[in-house]
């Protein structure tokens, strides 16, 4: 009798060490599983770069942007002007990779609001080649008088020391001037 408790005794600590390899089995899988979705995200979202973001977030109309990449001996690249955005719309546009490498150039931001002179402001660092997002959007804020407008620019998701552009500023539209 004692034999046979003994062998009911192995059988169940085998059954547990079964049951415990088949859930470190089922874990491992979910753990790959989720890091093979991690990556494939990683993958999309690095090559949906390459794009101009233009997002309106005010009630006045965007006549026009231009943008263009600057240094001190002048225009690095050919830059790109969009056309009239509405008032709470957003435009997207592509962007050509842009060889900036040892030009320490700027990103020279100017526009255009309804009923007000062009403006313009030279922001970020960018130091080697640019394929990357530039995202430029325009907010409203609690006074009517001024709006903000945030540029930020990178080439993925990590960021490096020779691409640097993440800035903003209020615009005083009764005085029609960029404030520091």
């Amino acid at each position: 009798m004692a034999k046979n408790k003994n062998n009911k005794t192995e059988s169940k600590s085998l059954i547990n060490s079964l049951f415990d390899s088949k859930a470190k089995i089922i874990t491992a899988s979910i753990i790959a599983a989720a890091i093979i979705l991690v990556i494939i995200f990683l993958i999309i979202r690095e090559s949906s770069y390459g794009k101009l973001i233009i997002a309106n977030n005010t009630d006045i109309d965007i006549e026009y942007v231009k943008t263009s990449f600057v240094n001190e001996e002048g225009i690095v690249d050919n830059g790109l002007q969009t056309g009239k955005i509405a008032a709470g719309n957003k435009l997207k546009s592509a962007l050509e990779p842009v060889d900036l490498e040892y030009t320490e150039s700027n990103l020279e931001v100017a526009f255009k609001l309804a009923g007000q002179d062009e403006m313009f402001t030279d922001v970020g660092y960018f130091n080697q080649r640019f394929y990357g997002n530039i995202k430029i959007s325009f907010n409203k804020t609690d006074d009517p008088d001024i709006i903000t407008i945030k540029i930020k620019a990178g080439n993925g998701l990590f960021q490096s020391s020779s691409v640097y552009c993440n800035e903003e500023y209020e615009i005083d539209l009764k005085e029609g001037i960029i404030l520091d």
